[in-house]
């Protein structure tokens, strides 16, 4: 376990509820704009590990080998055959985009809450790539992180909404999400955009409306639902944008933003472990890290966190379960309760104060992607009190996760959905019983007509 109190981040005022974004230091602040990072040099490295995006391999829709024979992350860099990929061979990203990127001078990336490792790692890499090139770049994530997740922002760059009204930009960067309803007080900041981009692997068609834009404002959206994360989309766009202006690389300098960018690769693929994770897509991650199976560790290292003994007992006693299974496919559902979260918590902080609800969801969402690996379809239903049920599902087959989601008038990618249901926990299981039914039903109906029954 690593122990991440060595990084001295800061604690949401009022007790241990979440580790802060660092904004919350008397150091940091939106106003230093210039922060020291290394600026990006000339390309005079490794050229061989970052080639230009001049040869653009064409992207296949489907990789050369199945998930399941995927090899392990260690073994893909150990193995000299496993060819690193840059990012914008697989992802090239659309000239709008770049441009956007390339006209603006002050920069705020706005990601989602509650924040995952994807969302935390695209903003932040994307921030700090923009400062190498000499760009003033502001990331907010209104909310607190995770311990799995802070030793992404060692740093102190990310913000909350209320840290960085200050900063007056000329384009807003939204990644891994493209509804305002879901950053927090940050859509106060959105509303009031000069210019819109948006990188995000969800399947959505944002408009200047549907983001409470003013009328007219420009909107440029790249959407790729078939990337398995918006940090391999972020790190192409990064990539374009520094060979457009004559800037490779430098590896020190770039580690920075690489790291975090990887970040959200590994942890949205559950480490290239999710069934819809294509082969071009962990060659890309190999050359994110540079192949360096030193850099890769000390990735692993970093995202690591377990809950205390006495708060994950709690919670395997008290998550309900249950399978729904017909002629061999089978969905499972899962049901926490606020008290069931509150005295895992209560349990946990009396080993570790400074354990947070994000923690606990965290752990939960874990066992989420574990069920799913056994049962091929898995859902979490975690109350949220007054503001109704919190829905997350995760699918092996890619299409399965957003059928069941869009069911519930919610909606996601492939392989992983999820939608807020208004209502009560009680009826909310109903309403997902009735759902998952009806889709295991359907899965052996259409296998009888297939002849597969």
């Amino acid at each position: 376990m690593v122990d991440y109190r060595r990084y001295g981040f800061g604690v949401r005022p009022g007790g241990a509820q979440g580790i802060e974004p660092a904004a919350h230091r008397a150091a940091t602040s939106p106003a230093a704009e210039h922060r020291a990072l290394p600026r990006i040099g000339p390309p005079d490295f490794a050229a061989d590990l970052l080639p230009g995006p001049r040869h653009l391999a064409p992207r296949s829709p489907a990789s050369e080998l199945r998930p399941s024979e995927l090899p392990s992350p260690e073994a893909a860099f150990a193995r000299a055959s496993f060819r690193a990929l840059p990012p914008e061979a697989v992802f090239p990203p659309p000239a709008a985009l770049v441009d956007a990127l390339a006209d603006a001078q002050r920069v705020l990336v706005i990601s989602h809450t509650p924040p995952d490792g994807d969302c935390v790692g695209t903003a932040l890499g994307m921030a700090r790539a923009l400062q190498a090139m000499g760009k003033q770049a502001c990331a907010v994530v209104d909310s607190p992180l995770p311990r799995s997740l802070a030793g992404l922002d060692d740093a102190g760059d990310l913000f909350r909404a209320a840290d960085a009204t200050g900063f007056k930009p000329d384009l807003v960067l939204v990644v891994d999400v493209a509804q305002a309803d879901r950053i927090g007080d940050a859509a106060d900041l959105l509303a009031r955009a000069p210019k819109v981009a948006i990188i995000d692997h969800h399947k959505a068609e944002p408009t200047a409306q549907s983001l409470g834009l003013a009328p007219g404002t420009e909107v440029v959206a790249w959407i790729d639902e078939h990337a398995e994360s918006a940090s391999l989309m972020g790190a192409a766009a990064v990539r374009v944008l520094a060979e457009r202006q004559g800037q490779l690389q430098e590896s020190a300098s770039w580690l920075e933003v690489l790291t975090p960018l990887a970040a959200g690769a590994a942890t949205d693929t559950g480490w290239f472990t999710t069934p819809s994770t294509r082969q071009e897509s962990l060659q890309v991650f190999k050359h994110l890290l540079a192949a360096d199976s030193g850099q890769l560790e000390g990735l692993r290292q970093r995202l690591a966190y377990e809950l205390p003994r006495a708060a994950q007992h709690h919670l395997d006693r008290t998550v309900r379960m249950q399978v729904r299974a017909h002629h061999g496919h089978h969905a499972v559902w899962m049901l926490v309760d606020p008290r069931a979260r509150h005295e895992a918590l209560r349990l946990g902080q009396a080993a570790d104060p400074r354990l947070s609800p994000e923690d606990i969801s965290g752990a939960l969402m874990n066992r989420l992607d574990k069920e799913c690996a056994r049962h091929g379809v898995a859902v979490l239903l975690q109350g949220e009190g007054e503001d109704g049920v919190r829905v997350s599902i995760r699918s092996r087959a890619p299409e399965a996760a957003g059928h069941i989601a869009r069911a519930l008038g919610g909606g996601g990618k492939h392989g992983a959905a999820g939608v807020v249901l208004k209502t009560t926990l009680m009826d909310a299981r109903h309403q997902l019983r009735r759902v998952l039914d009806q889709w295991v039903l359907g899965q052996s109906a259409r296998l009888l007509n297939l002849g597969g029954l």
